[in-house]
């Protein structure tokens, strides 16, 4: 087990228990009666115990409670929810669904909202805002194959502003989306 921070929670809801292991590298899943469910499901349950143990210092902490914000969500000092601007929020949706397989809630409706891959970051598309066409503040979404997320970025309606270039040990990249936002891909190791 390496250093870092490791959430176990445990949740119950009629007839089962599940538990909960997370870590920063993304290893979350619920586990019940042997099978793995997405972990967006716990904010649905009734918690019993949500408990935050660095591995550094040994130092429990308390995190909040889903029958408010959902605990995945609730974490002191994380990014966790964002407004992305759209022209067309069902078209937004469908680029970050089949580029980065984020998961879309309210598709049906006129305000779909998203948790990224790692399902720490949620939000919903708005065309209220101004589309971030310069880079102010400029999220950077990880993926494993920089070349391909470009590809896929290209196929579904986006354009490449920066070609992959290194940075350290990172290749660095950025896209603009069927809105016009722009937005950062990293990736660690070779291409």
């Amino acid at each position: 087990m390496h250093a870092g921070w490791f959430r176990r929670s445990t949740w119950e809801a009629p007839g089962i228990r599940i538990d909960e292991y997370s870590s920063r590298r993304n290893c979350a899943f619920l586990e019940c009666q042997g099978r793995n469910f997405p972990s967006i499901w716990a904010g649905k349950m009734n918690m019993i115990k949500d408990t935050t143990v660095n591995q550094n210092d040994n130092q429990e902490t308390k995190t909040a409670n889903p029958t408010g914000v959902e605990a995945r969500l609730a974490r002191y000092g994380g990014l966790s929810y964002l407004h992305m601007p759209a022209v067309d929020v069902h078209q937004s949706a469908a680029f970050y669904e089949q580029v980065f397989g984020w998961n879309i809630r309210g598709r049906d409706t006129d305000h779909p909202s998203f948790d990224d891959g790692t399902g720490h970051v949620s939000g919903a598309w708005v065309t209220d805002q101004a589309i971030s066409r310069e880079p102010g503040l400029l999220p950077y979404i990880y993926v494993d194959r920089i070349d391909d997320t470009l590809e896929q970025v290209e196929a579904q309606g986006g354009k490449v502003v920066k070609a992959p270039y290194p940075e350290g040990n990172l290749w660095v990249a950025t896209f603009r989306d069927p809105a016009g936002n722009v937005i950062g891909l990293w990736q660690e190791g070779a291409r």
